[in-house]
């Protein structure tokens, strides 16, 4: 495992825009939110591996990752309000499991309710979705509503009991078609941005080279180009997009600003 880096990356994609952000939380707690709704990231020095989503004015949820022995997890929780948090004591806390599991693809998802009883016998149930990769499917991740996590995938490859070839191979396909199908999809679904999906390109290769690079696999030229080379950035489409965002502005209008000093005419 390693602490520093996985809280850098957790960093870069939490960083991501506000509408990737109320995407994945309206797909993953059936929630929803506008795109335009302010996301604020609140972090813990002491829990690198933890970020704290307000959304809105109120809501709160909890993004946490867990890698331990091994075994690789995302776990999401619905957060009790902040008015519950600041102003009224908690009474008592159940954890409730659903029953039975849910797969897509080898992925495994638990779902849990959290019962909150405070003072005043009010009661607040909280959804906690705990998800174990155990595989190296982009799709079935973004499946689950977790596209943002795509570099996490590159973990996969460090487990034993795959021989070279089949983690040469598996890697070509991530790389060359599972991911960039991916995000295409996560596009067309309206769960990314253009940026988004450039900027998660950037984040699954840079994890790629600092899990694989070392590995006695990867030491061939043509295994270290295909790191370096895919998931380049598609400036063709972000200039699309640019040129998109020119079109909707009004004509006529010109620059305000004090170093042109000129006006629409």
């Amino acid at each position: 495992m390693y602490l520093k880096e996985d809280a850098g990356m957790m960093e870069r994609i939490f960083c991501l825009s506000d509408f990737a952000l109320t995407r994945m939380i309206n797909r993953m707690f059936g929630k929803e939110y506008k795109p335009e709704t302010e996301v604020v990231r609140n972090w813990d020095s002491e829990e690198p591996l933890c970020v704290r989503l307000t959304v809105g004015c109120a809501d709160r949820y909890e993004y946490r990752l867990i890698h331990e022995y091994g075994c690789f997890q995302v776990r999401a929780s619905e957060q009790a309000g902040r008015h519950y948090e600041a102003e009224i004591p908690v009474y008592s806390t159940d954890r409730v499991k659903d029953p039975g599991f849910s797969y897509c693809g080898k992925n495994i998802e638990e779902r849990e309710t959290e019962i909150r009883e405070y003072s005043g016998k009010e009661c607040v149930r909280l959804s906690v979705r705990t998800i174990t990769l155990a595989g190296c499917s982009a799709e079935k991740l973004r499946e689950m509503g977790l596209v943002l996590f795509l570099p996490f995938l590159f973990y996969e490859f460090l487990k034993k009991g795959w021989g070279k070839k089949e983690k040469q191979d598996a890697l070509k396909y991530l790389m060359i078609y599972d991911v960039p199908e991916a995000l295409r999809t996560g596009i067309a679904e309206m769960e990314l941005t253009m940026y988004d999906a450039q900027k998660l390109k950037q984040l699954c290769r840079k994890m790629a080279w600092h899990l694989l690079v070392l590995e006695d696999w990867v030491d061939s030229l043509e295994m270290q180009n295909l790191i370096m080379e895919s998931l380049d950035t598609d400036l063709e489409i972000l200039e699309q997009e640019y040129q998109e965002v020119l079109r909707q502005i009004p004509k006529g209008n010109s620059c305000q600003c004090q170093q042109c000093g000129s006006s629409g005419g």
